[in-house]
């Protein structure tokens, strides 16, 4: 094989390469924030569970910001209202929001899962890539 053919394939691997370490940082990021929302999540459930739990009239701190609340008393911690999108909340109930908690949970480690393993695929063919370029470079 002639050298700017092999070149021109050594370029074209090593491009390549770079290529899939951008998409590896990308779905690093999504991997990332799955865990993110996940324990967001997890949070949540604690909190409408500990809310569940707690007497009425007891005097809450609600969050308006990062850092800032608001005194309260509780007057139903066994309801809660849920934005159902378009501006729509509805009223539903401890077991309710338990349920769809539970299910937002499992989507997201779904999701979790699967781009977990498709990293796993781009670190493999990653390895396979940087080999032969290896390969490649020492023919010369």
């Amino acid at each position: 094989m002639n050298d700017k053919k092999q070149n021109k394939e050594l370029q074209e691997s090593f491009f390549e390469l770079q290529m899939m370490q951008q998409q590896m940082k990308e779905l690093q990021k999504q991997i990332e924030k799955a865990e993110e929302q996940l324990m967001e999540v997890e949070y949540l459930q604690q909190s409408i569970q500990e809310l569940s739990e707690t007497k009425e009239e007891t005097e809450i701190l609600i969050p308006i910001a990062s850092g800032i609340f608001a005194k309260a008393k509780l007057q139903d911690g066994k309801h809660f209202l849920v934005n159902v999108g378009a501006e729509t909340c509805t009223l539903k109930d401890h077991d309710q929001v338990k349920k769809m908690l539970a299910q937002q949970a499992q989507h997201i480690i779904e999701v979790h899962e699967h781009m977990t393993a498709k990293m796993q695929d781009f670190m493999q063919h990653l390895q396979d890539a940087e080999q032969q370029i290896q390969k490649e470079s020492h023919k010369k």
